[in-house]
């Protein structure tokens, strides 16, 4: 499984660690990864395709910039990345009752952002 690779780092480029070496394509732009930041779950979009090094590591550029860096060997979610969003506007809960649950579409078009904590 894919990690961080070193602490402290900031800016659009996340460098990483633990991928197959050698192997083209981990990801491709317009993919999303998600990781934990000591200010919550992030969720990046990777905007230029990536292929791993000799030594299975592999540079990132995504967006947004990171706004919290990850610990050094932090998890990268490849697969189901995540994070809290909410509700662009409070306007979208009308007509949700408290409790609603089931599939988000069956309320219509709905906006969300990442709840930045």
């Amino acid at each position: 499984a894919p990690l961080v690779d070193g602490g402290d780092q900031t800016g659009a480029t996340l460098n990483t660690k633990g991928w197959t070496a050698q192997e083209v394509d981990v990801l491709r732009a317009g993919d999303y990864v998600s990781f934990a930041t000591g200010a919550g779950r992030r969720l990046h979009r990777v905007v230029a395709d990536v292929d791993a090094n000799a030594a299975g590591l592999a540079a990132l550029s995504i967006e947004p910039p990171l706004r919290g860096s990850p610990s050094d060997e932090a998890a990268i979610e490849t697969v189901a990345p995540s994070c809290v969003m909410r509700f662009e506007s409070d306007d979208q809960m009308k007509g949700l009752s408290p409790g609603a649950s089931g599939p988000l579409h069956r309320f219509g078009r709905l906006k969300a952002v990442e709840a930045i904590v």
